[in-house]
């Protein structure tokens, strides 16, 4: 696992070997997180509860 920048995560959208993880999770508000992710995330990303991990 490597972490990237936006520009280069910018440039790379698409490519089939890049995957994007949303890993959103607030304190206290556990929930919060996969909310924000359906209303909007970088495309292809795909969310991974913490909460669950």
């Amino acid at each position: 696992m490597s972490l990237i920048s936006a520009s280069e995560l910018s440039g790379r959208i698409g490519d089939p070997d890049l995957v994007v993880a949303d890993c959103r999770w607030y304190l206290g508000l556990p929930d919060d997180g996969q909310a924000a992710y359906r209303a909007g995330h970088i495309p292809t990303a795909a969310f991974v509860d913490l909460g669950t991990v």
